[in-house]
């Protein structure tokens, strides 16, 4: 058998491992006809990425430990969390609402003919909502600690343990409230303002309602 020379051989294999460029000039079946381009493109010499797992190590392929972070507040060595000892630590806050509910009060009184009397009452009364919303629920909290201490009590004397439902602890604020806002004097403007929403808040629905189809 003739041996091939090897520069031969090398020049054949180079030739079988080009990769051959593809035309990417436009073609024309005729000159009416819409421009053609082939399909064909060349393989991507780029590797594909190889997406680790989470807990894998992508030098060694072990896996090991996922890290997740810590919130300290809420790990058991922070101790139980006490409602009573966070309201009485962030009691300063209530002053810091109020002074800035005055302030806002103070400059919607400056700026009563201007173009932004609008925005500030929409943001001062958004501020009063709030303070109203902080004092409901605190003083929601310090009637549930109140009947927890004297249910506690009952309880080691014998008494048969009883859960109050938010329901109920909702309507004794409430009536805590009426009692005092009627100490304030501030019962009557209370109620006024009160019905006043309702019938607005009725007003709308019924225009939101459809009207009943003739027949």
């Amino acid at each position: 058998m003739e041996e091939v020379p090897f520069k031969k051989q090398l020049a054949k294999d180079r030739k079988k491992s080009e990769v051959k460029a593809v035309d990417t000039t436009f073609k024309r079946a005729s000159k009416h006809a819409p421009k053609e381009m082939s399909s064909k493109m060349p393989a991507s010499k780029i590797k594909p990425i190889k997406f680790y797992r989470s807990d894998e190590d992508p030098e060694s392929g072990k896996f090991v430990k996922k890290f997740k972070p810590k919130d300290p507040r809420f790990e058991n060595y922070a101790g139980n969390f006490n409602q009573g000892l966070f309201e009485a630590s962030y009691s300063f806050m209530d002053d810091y609402r109020s002074n800035e509910l005055s302030e806002l009060e103070k400059s919607l009184h400056d700026t009563a003919y201007s173009d932004q009397y609008d925005s500030l009452k929409k943001v001062y009364m958004k501020k009063k909502q709030e303070i109203q919303r902080f004092e409901d629920q605190n003083r929601e909290n310090k009637l549930k600690r109140k009947f927890k201490k004297e249910e506690k009590e009952k309880v080691q004397k014998g008494k048969k343990p009883f859960f109050l439902k938010k329901g109920l602890i909702k309507m004794m604020a409430m009536k805590e409230k009426m009692e005092d806002l009627k100490v304030q004097g501030k019962y009557e403007d209370y109620i006024r303002k009160k019905r006043k929403r309702e019938k607005t808040m009725q007003r709308s629905e019924a225009f939101a309602l459809p009207s009943e189809r003739r027949t």
